[in-house]
């Protein structure tokens, strides 16, 4: 086949065809004369393998490679192909020598690679193979889409990344691509992978998920409003106990300073400085709010924590007309991140509060149930509860049965659990109420830690 235009806009058209283009394809020459090319190209083809050609023929470079074409017929066939171009005056237009061979039948192996590759180029996340010199032997459509198309694109991937790379480990983290469009957030796997011949390659996977980050920002924002009331009703209360004690306790050492002995104006002040701590530590609660973008795990002791926790809810329940009750959890420790905990539990408590009732008291009860790895914290309510199908969608972003409701609170609750190598579970049946259950990894005793 020879093609003959103007490579660089683009406007090139097929010249001449020899019998054997017609026998594999199916045109005769008056069917494509004058015709673009891209006759012989479809939805199977792999762009970024065209696009390729074109860069290396607008360069004066031969090219060589396999695609999928497709017959008149329009059934798709495996190409072997190469292009050259031809030496034509500087006025004349260009023209392409393109030899063609059919390669569908040569190996089951070329069959099934031809499937595999119309596959990728369908996927959602972006698929890039590199060599081990990083230069770019594959890119499917949501690659292209991502990282362009233009000669010596670069995989956005941190110094660290590539010295992992070379010492032939995985890596996986978060990169940012620049696109025309702006700046796009990538969870990134990279790993090292060997082909038909042996020959070693990276294979990276990127995701996109800018929009997914853009998304939960504004869930944790709105998630943050929704249940600030609950929140703050508690620590006006726990604020309001302390600053009395305080207040009492220097009135008294006021009145008898000049009376009081050395060791009665220590022992007052010793009461000051615990209220104190106890102000210090309700203000470092407010963080429980801030977004987690990393947690810190280390042992929490249950049994403090959840009297901790339920001295902050207490006023928004009992304001509510809910009885709360707290069944006397084991002494164990569970392995998490204090800040994120609170929250977690802040937000089924909350949940709990505004779960829709018929008739009767509301009563929420919190119940704890060590296990051989895994501690469960349990928050029921006696609720109207939940059909098969709202338990289905209880974990997705903004769904919700609440007239005022945002469907965000179980979300984070469940995000932050999963940010702890821990797990959120809902059980509900309608009329009976709901049971979610935070499971986190149960810390070791202390004497198997020495």
């Amino acid at each position: 086949m020879v093609l003959k235009g103007r490579l660089h806009s683009g406007d090139v058209q097929i010249a001449y065809v020899n019998p054997a283009f017609t026998r594999m394809t199916g045109y005769e020459l008056d069917d494509v004369q004058g015709a673009s090319p891209n006759v012989l190209w479809g939805r199977q083809s792999d762009r970024a393998t065209l696009d390729h050609a074109v860069r290396e023929l607008r360069a004066g470079r031969a090219f060589e490679g396999r695609i999928i074409g497709y017959r008149k017929n329009g059934n798709p066939f495996l190409v072997d192909g190469y292009a050259e171009p031809l030496p034509t005056g500087p006025s004349q237009d260009q023209e392409l020598l393109v030899v063609m061979r059919d390669v569908t039948e040569e190996t089951p192996r070329d069959a099934a690679m031809r499937h595999i590759v119309a596959a990728l180029d369908h996927v959602e996340e972006a698929i890039v193979v590199l060599s081990i010199d990083r230069s770019i032997r594959y890119l499917n459509r949501a690659a292209n889409e991502i990282f362009g198309d233009d000669d010596g694109i670069k995989i956005p991937l941190p110094r660290n990344a590539w010295k992992q790379l070379e010492q032939g480990l995985s890596w996986t983290g978060g990169a940012i691509a620049c696109t025309p469009s702006g700046d796009r957030q990538l969870d990134v796997d990279v790993q090292q992978v060997h082909g038909f011949d042996g020959e070693p390659s990276l294979l990276v996977i990127a995701r996109d998920v800018t929009d997914v980050e853009r998304l939960q920002s504004i869930a944790d924002s709105v998630n943050l409003s929704d249940n600030l009331g609950h929140f703050l009703s508690g620590i006006r209360h726990e604020l309001g106990n302390p600053v009395n004690s305080i207040k009492t306790a220097l009135t008294v050492l006021r009145s008898n300073l000049e009376t009081f002995g050395p060791l009665k104006v220590h022992d007052y002040l010793q009461r000051v400085l615990g209220e104190v701590e106890r102000i210090e530590f309700l203000l470092s609660s407010l963080r429980s709010f801030s977004r987690h973008e990393s947690v810190t795990l280390h042992r929490i002791e249950l049994p403090v924590l959840l009297r901790e926790v339920v001295a902050l809810v207490q006023p928004s329940v009992r304001d509510s007309g809910v009885t709360l009750v707290v069944e006397p959890p084991p002494a164990v420790s569970v392995i998490a991140d204090e800040r994120a905990l609170y929250q977690i539990l802040l937000n089924l408590v909350s949940n709990a509060i505004e779960a829709p009732r018929d008739h009767g008291d509301k009563v929420i009860r919190v119940e704890t149930m060590a296990r051989s790895e895994y501690v469960d914290i349990a928050v029921v309510d006696n609720g109207r509860g939940m059909t098969a199908d709202e338990l289905d969608n209880a974990l997705r972003p903004f769904f919700t049965t609440k007239r005022t409701g945002t469907g965000l609170g179980l979300v984070i609750a469940n995000r932050l659990a999963a940010n702890q190598g821990g797990r959120l579970r809902l059980l509900s049946t309608p009329g009976e109420g709901t049971r979610a259950v935070v499971s986190l990894a149960r810390a070791p005793q202390r004497e198997d830690m020495a």
